[in-house]
C-alpha cells in the first residue's frame, strides 16, 4: 500500500470514529482531532510527512467583487461562532 493509500486508510478510520462506528475501535484519533486539531492528528499519521506537498502559492486566489461581502460574512460568522463556542 502506498503512502497516499495509508493516509486514506487513517482518514477513514478517523471518519468511522467520528460517525460512531462500533468497528472503529477506540476514539483516540477523534479525541486528538477535537482537542489539538487537524495538524496534531496528521503528525500521528506516519505517512503524512511522506506524501508530497503541493507547491506553496503566496498569492491568495482572487474573490470576485460581487462575492466579497458574502465571503466576509462567512469569515465573520466563523470567528464569532469560535468565540461563542471555544474548542475543548
Amino acid at each position: 500500500m502506498g503512502a497516499a493509500a495509508d493516509l486514506a486508510a487513517s482518514y477513514e478510520a478517523l471518519r468511522a470514529q467520528v460517525l460512531g462506528s462500533p468497528a472503529a475501535g477506540g476514539a483516540s484519533g477523534w479525541t486528538l482531532l477535537v482537542r489539538r486539531g487537524l495538524a496534531a492528528w496528521l503528525c500521528t499519521v506516519p505517512v503524512a510527512a511522506s506524501v508530497g506537498r503541493p507547491p506553496l502559492n503566496r498569492r491568495p486566489a482572487p474573490v470576485a467583487p460581487e462575492l466579497q461581502p458574502q465571503v466576509a460574512n462567512i469569515l465573520v460568522t466563523m470567528l464569532w461562532n469560535h468565540y461563542l463556542n471555544p474548542p475543548l
